[in-house]
């Protein structure tokens, strides 16, 4: 079966270092404390760079889509590792 084209234009390094940054705001122990916060911020700054990048390469997603698929990915990613 072929791969999505949206999981060709993340790629696993790339899943992996931002599942550490998911991790931190997902799973923390209290969503309000400040390192969640700051870890959420940085998630969805990095979405959408990596939005932008795939947007540049030709792939017509809505932001929402692609941070939702990226997401679905990091908890993938963390529940395999």
């Amino acid at each position: 079966m072929p791969e999505e084209p949206a999981e060709g234009l993340i790629s696993l390094e790339t899943v992996e270092r931002v599942a550490a940054i998911f991790e931190r705001y997902h799973d923390a122990f209290n969503p309000e404390s400040s390192d969640a916060k700051e870890a959420e911020v940085e998630f969805n700054r990095e979405a959408e760079r990596l939005h932008s990048l795939a947007q540049e390469g030709g792939f017509d997603v809505s932001l929402f889509n692609f941070k939702a698929h990226l997401r679905y990915r990091c908890r993938v990613f963390l529940g395999k590792n």
